[in-house]
């Protein structure tokens, strides 16, 4: 499967290389070459927001990394390297404007009573209402639970959403006794995926560990409980978000198994149906609240503003407001550094 890093690569080289420098010979790509795309149409055409300049030295390195291949390879005679943008900003970027150099204001992406919206929609909201189908479809109930456990993993845990905790698997889990409250457990989950592990021995991290509070075990084991009930597998390298693939009916199932294919296979949840399932329950949780009352623009905005990375912005500021707690132990629970969170949960 295409990693996220080459869908990165791939989205811009076909939005904004390809399309301003076309079949130009590579050899010919100089700095001067460089800032004049910059200028002339990577600022000016944004394919979706003003980017920062961390965001525009990324992309530049990658382009780097694409010339140095081809040298390598010997698609190119002589080795062609763009200096270092980070560097040179202040100079070959003409309308400052152009950039967004807020980085001290992260958007207040979700509230505490929008998450609970969400939350509770997942909850106890089947959404199902077929005139002629009654009974909720397999996989329509699994969706919804699935989205529910999900969010509340992230709220709990505080960790990161995508393939951070979707490629989490049963056996990343650890159930560990208080040593503070009698009777009491908690979970802690290693994730060996996202953007803070790093791939190999020489980076330095290689995983993360999370910790719930002691009311997740018992979501935790509904959870599994519902997944067996569902034929889904629980074992140690299962999946903790698990999709389901192959035909439910017996037709199906037993065309796939006359040609040698199991029945079913199971993989994992991934960022891309995640996000694609929560964009098409934002105009249906905007209903099922209208239905209690009325919803001010700000509430509306918000509620189709919400997204999954939102979550953990709300555990985070839920930490330091109403739990006060010290800025080092959120740091800790969410596993970022301190800075980030004085300069964008603090104040």
């Amino acid at each position: 499967l295409t990693s996220y890093y080459d869908r990165c690569i791939e989205y811009q080289f076909s939005n904004y290389l390809i399309p301003y420098f076309g079949n130009e010979s590579i050899e010919h790509l100089t700095d001067k070459r460089y800032k004049d795309f910059l200028n002339d149409y990577r600022l000016k055409n944004p394919a979706r927001k003003k980017p920062k300049l961390n965001t525009l030295c990324l992309e530049q390195s990658h382009l780097n990394s694409f010339l140095n291949w081809c040298y390598e390879n010997h698609y190119i005679r002589r080795r062609v390297q763009i200096s270092k943008l980070q560097h040179k900003a202040q100079r070959w970027i003409e309308d400052k404007n152009l950039v967004d150099t807020d980085f001290k204001d992260r958007r207040d992406l979700a509230t505490y009573e929008v998450y609970c919206f969400y939350r509770d929609y997942f909850d106890h909201v089947s959404g199902w209402n077929h005139p002629f189908i009654k009974e909720v479809p397999f996989h329509v109930e699994i969706n919804r639970k699935r989205a529910a456990f999900y969010v509340k993993t992230i709220y709990n845990l505080c960790c990161r959403a995508g393939e951070e905790v979707l490629k989490a698997k049963w056996g990343d889990l650890k159930r560990h006794s208080s040593e503070e409250k009698d009777g009491a457990f908690y979970i802690t989950l290693t994730v060996k995926h996202g953007k803070k592990v790093k791939k190999n021995r020489f980076d330095g991290v290689n995983s993360l560990t999370y910790v719930s509070d002691y009311r997740y075990i018992k979501m935790l084991a509904s959870w599994k409980r519902f997944l067996n009930e569902k034929g889904f597998p629980t074992g140690a390298d299962d999946y903790l978000f698990p999709l389901k693939k192959g035909r439910q009916d017996s037709l199906g199932r037993r065309l796939r198994e006359e040609q040698g294919l199991p029945a079913e296979t199971y993989t994992h949840w991934d960022s891309v149906a995640a996000g694609a399932f929560i964009a098409r329950e934002r105009p249906k949780v905007l209903a099922w609240r209208q239905e209690k009352g009325r919803v001010s623009q700000k509430l509306e905005e918000e509620i189709l503003g919400f997204t999954w990375y939102s979550v953990r912005h709300v555990s985070i500021k839920r930490m330091l407001k109403e739990s006060k707690f010290p800025i080092h132990y959120v740091a800790e629970k969410a596993n970022t550094g301190i800075t980030m969170i004085q300069d964008f949960y603090w104040k």
